[in-house]
């Protein structure tokens, strides 16, 4: 059985119009598989991946059942018994499929929760996702930054080839200008980019940049607990909702082209989709809500910027008139820069390649100096240890001279 993110996936681009191949090659799932969900969905027929035969433990049923309750589920220990007082010969897997119903029904029963409201401009939640799509015909990790508006549900997503400190603080400034306004609390997870840790009596100790920028745009940082991402609910269905309605089947030529087809979905589909127990779409139940908010006053506080760069011939890109060195790229070679304040990250088909520091990293072009070669100069003749006066010469030519008269 597939995932139920990967089934909703299938179902969006087969209402989209797209036929089985092009679903199987934008979603890496076999085309038979496609073929067998898109039956399912027309005929409604149920999808069973085996074969359902009677079992030798169907005779011992409530036995193995009142063992596996009595043990908590550990099904080695439910072997053993098995083995020792049935006498029946079976395998650890053939046991643990057998009591896999009872293990979710029973013993991983889901929590029943309940859905809590808040007023308008009291909240909004953010979150991370990741996803692949076509970037320039080649298959692109990406990461999806998330937020929603509490109360009036309508979200805002913004593209980044990676996930880092930066990333999350230029997309909560993001959603406050998409939004045109600051909510009272913002709800978010424990990731290492906002928290740093706790307390001794279990007080978060927020990110020291996290709280400059909550108290530059006067909000209350919250986070959940450990281990219950339920708490910020909201967001976590809509980073699937992004990714099913939104990133299935995307093409791009880059990632600004992404970002500007996810900006149209969320006018067209998001800001306009119904909800069950809501009254209203959430483009109108924003009205009601922008006037809670916060107004949005500016400028940004996070120093960030996502741009587009084309290696030259000498293996360099220019950024604010400055030139970087990327090794390992060909002339022509198209990248995706992250820049920050003091650092930049290139990305080439959603890998990161090289991560640059604006200031150490500069590229400094080398310097040639020709040599200036000696002119000859008497002075800087130096005569050697056997050389003669020429007072010699005179002498031995004149005797030489008298001998031979």
């Amino acid at each position: 059985m597939l995932p139920t993110e990967a089934i909703n996936r299938i179902r969006v681009l087969s209402e989209r119009g797209m036929g089985s191949k092009a679903i199987a090659k934008s979603t890496g799932i076999s085309r038979n598989t496609v073929r067998k969900y898109l039956s399912h969905f027309q005929t409604l027929t149920p999808i069973s991946s085996e074969v359902q035969r009677p079992s030798r433990l169907d005779a011992f049923r409530d036995q193995i059942h009142e063992w596996f309750l009595a043990c908590r589920g550990h099904c080695p220990v439910v072997l053993r018994k098995i083995q020792s007082e049935l006498g029946v010969s079976i395998s650890l897997r053939q046991l643990q499929k057998y009591c896999q119903p009872w293990r979710t029904k029973e013993l991983h029963a889901k929590e029943m929760t309940e859905r809590y409201e808040v007023p308008p401009g009291d909240e909004m939640q953010i979150d991370f996702g990741f996803d692949e799509v076509l970037i320039a015909g080649t298959k692109t990790r990406v990461c999806v930054f998330v937020a929603v508006l509490s109360y009036s549900r309508r979200v805002f997503a913004k593209l980044y080839p990676m996930e880092n400190q930066a990333a999350w603080l230029n997309g909560i400034e993001s959603a406050f200008q998409y939004f045109n306004g600051v909510p009272v609390a913002v709800v978010s997870d424990n990731t290492r980019c906002l928290v740093d840790g706790r307390a001794e009596q279990g007080k978060t100790i927020f990110n020291r940049r996290y709280l400059q920028l909550s108290r530059y745009w006067q909000f209350v940082p919250v986070n959940c607990k450990p281990y219950r991402a339920k708490t910020k609910g909201k967001v976590e269905r809509m980073v699937g909702y992004v990714k099913t309605s939104c990133l299935s089947g995307l093409e791009a030529t880059d990632l600004q082209d992404a970002q500007k087809q996810v900006d149209a979905w969320m006018r067209m589909v998001a800001d306009v989709r119904r909800i069950d127990g809501l009254e209203g779409r959430p483009i109108d139940r924003y009205q009601a809500e922008v006037m809670a908010l916060k107004p949005y006053m500016g400028p940004t506080l996070s120093q960030l910027r996502l741009e587009t760069r084309k290696v030259d011939i000498s293996g360099r890109i220019q950024i604010d008139g400055v030139q970087y060195l990327i090794p390992g790229t060909d002339a022509g070679t198209v990248v995706d820069v992250f820049i920050e304040e003091e650092a930049i990250a290139v990305f080439l088909h959603g890998q990161c390649i090289a991560k640059l520091n604006r200031t150490a990293d500069a590229y400094q072009a080398s310097t040639f100096k020709h040599r200036q070669k000696e002119i000859w100069e008497p002075s800087n003749v130096q005569s050697s240890g056997l050389d003669r006066s020429l007072k010699e010469y005179d002498r031995f030519i004149e005797e030489n001279s008298h001998g031979r008269c």
